[in-house]
């Protein structure tokens, strides 16, 4: 005859010689509870004291195979040689973004001396790029970093604030014509005052970006080619060295691995590159999270 057994106010019946659950699963989202980039689930059993085998971790759950299991608690006595215990299951997350704001080291160029400085007579945007009329574009090519200084208008204050923003250049049209990234501002732009280049002979240094951290789940065990924690690569940034001696340098130059030509068309094709290496953390008991930062190559 089954053993009826009554428990938080309610009546369970069975031999508990093997697990039986006792209340529906409760579902939690982890990840800023957002529940399209992964869930979570908790759920009580019951069982007997000598019939009790711990689940293995990573065990999927039989009706929803695509849940692990990544802890389990001891038995908790609840009497006539029953216990109760919780197991919680987690899906293995889709890889996820979140975007903020990063003291990054830009690396330096070791290129031609001097600043090119030219005179802006016109700018129009047009899609994705401001086109700007100087007075000449000789020996400026794509990729190159340049500060574009401006004039806008608060209507409303009667106030009229200087602006300089960085841009790369997006192609080169002619002698006196160049494309630029958008340039946008919340007030009416009313003069354009001129456009130089930031990226001869500069220094390495540290600046504000926007970051983007790129999340990616692992269950080791589940996670292909995944076995132990220590098995997640670590993804590092770029490292610049002396094709000459290998020695290790802060600034790309033509001499360097990669070349500034390399750097230069990743610029200009707005390339992702990782800012620094990955970091592991542990999010549940046997689920590790992999971040890791990018920024845009400039």
């Amino acid at each position: 005859m089954p053993d009826i057994f009554n428990t938080d106010n309610r009546v369970y019946s069975g031999d508990f010689t093997e697990p039986v659950a006792v209340n529906p699963r409760r579902y939690i989202f982890p990840i800023m509870n957002r529940p399209e980039l992964g869930r979570a689930f908790e759920q009580d059993y019951m069982v007997r004291f000598d019939c009790y085998e711990p689940l293995a971790i990573s065990t999927p759950d039989v009706d929803l195979p695509d849940y692990y299991l990544t802890a389990e608690t001891p038995l908790e006595r609840v009497g006539n040689g029953i216990g109760k215990f919780t197991r919680s299951f987690y899906q293995i997350a889709l890889p996820w973004k979140k975007y903020e704001t990063y003291s990054y080291s830009v690396p330096g160029i070791d290129g031609p001396e001097g600043v090119k400085l030219r005179r802006i007579y016109s700018a129009v945007n047009i899609g994705s790029i401001t086109r700007i009329t100087c007075s000449d574009t000789e020996d400026w090519d794509p990729g190159e970093a340049v500060v574009v200084s401006y004039s806008a208008r608060s209507d409303a204050e009667g106030l009229i604030y200087g602006r300089q923003v960085n841009r790369t250049i997006v192609a080169v049209q002619s002698t006196t014509i160049v494309d630029v990234d958008v340039i946008t501002d919340t007030y009416r732009i009313v003069s354009w005052n001129s456009i130089r280049t930031n990226d001869y002979d500069r220094p390495p240094r540290q600046v504000v970006v926007s970051s983007t951290l790129v999340i990616e789940c692992f269950l080791p065990g589940v996670s292909l080619g995944i076995d132990d924690p220590s098995d997640i690569e670590i993804l590092q940034p770029t490292y610049i060295f002396e094709a000459a001696t290998g020695a290790w340098t802060e600034s790309y130059s033509a001499t360097t691995v990669p070349t500034l030509a390399e750097y230069r068309a990743q610029v200009a094709s707005k390339t992702l590159i990782i800012a620094e290496p990955s970091q592991l953390h542990e999010i549940a008991p046997g689920l590790w999270e992999r971040a890791t930062r990018y920024v845009e190559a400039m």
